[in-house]
């Protein structure tokens, strides 16, 4: 009886070494993988912030070079400004060939409408 208790003893300190050993791989294993996640981690955070870095200077160039809707539009005034200058000085230097246009065009007009109600006159 003493020799199977003692069996039984050697038998229950194989199963707790086997386990011990099993526990100790499975532990070194598992801080393996937590190491690992911990330096990818660190790593994507270096990039993410270098990124974010990259992403905010480009901004600021951005907004550096930006023109605003007010300055544009001054410019264009400018430019409206001087074309409309430019059409009156060149409709006074043709005063008499537009007054003259206008007048033979009021006449066609008047010429075709009276035409118009003789015809139709002429139809009923």
């Amino acid at each position: 009886m003493v020799e199977m208790l003692a069996m039984l003893q050697e038998m229950q300190k194989r199963k707790a070494t086997k386990s011990s050993a099993r526990s100790i791989a499975f532990q070194k294993e598992r801080d393996a993988l937590y190491t690992t996640a911990r330096k990818k981690a660190e790593a994507s955070l270096r990039d993410g912030m270098a990124s974010l870095d990259k992403a905010r200077a480009l901004v600021s160039d951005l907004r550096a070079k930006e023109v605003t809707q007010e300055a544009t539009l001054n410019q264009f005034r400018v430019i409206l400004a001087e074309q409309n200058a430019c059409v009156q000085t060149l409709l006074g230097h043709h005063t008499e060939v537009i007054e003259d246009l206008s007048h033979r065009r009021a006449a066609q007009i008047n010429e075709a409408s009276a035409m118009c109600v003789t015809l139709t006159a002429v139809v009923l």
